[in-house]
């Protein structure tokens, strides 16, 4: 995946970007992570220890679901 395209589905659509590399890597998920709470802070206008929170969950499920990777 080109940079350019990665950086822009990191924005807008950071967990389509979950595999299972990086789901077995916890900087990868981190990152995921961030920029998920992040995009749940600018369009559902959350708090950030509750986008941090759901942000976790959201990830860990799919890693567990998606990938059988536990996180």
């Amino acid at each position: 995946m080109a940079t350019e395209e990665f950086e822009r589905k990191l924005e807008t659509e950071p967990l389509s970007l979950l595999s299972k590399e990086v789901c077995q890597s916890f900087k990868g998920v981190r990152k995921i992570v961030m920029k998920r709470a992040h995009q749940l802070i600018r369009e559902e206008k959350l708090p950030f220890r509750e986008a941090m929170v759901r942000a976790w969950a959201e990830v860990k499920q799919k890693c567990l679901t998606e990938h059988g990777t536990p996180v």
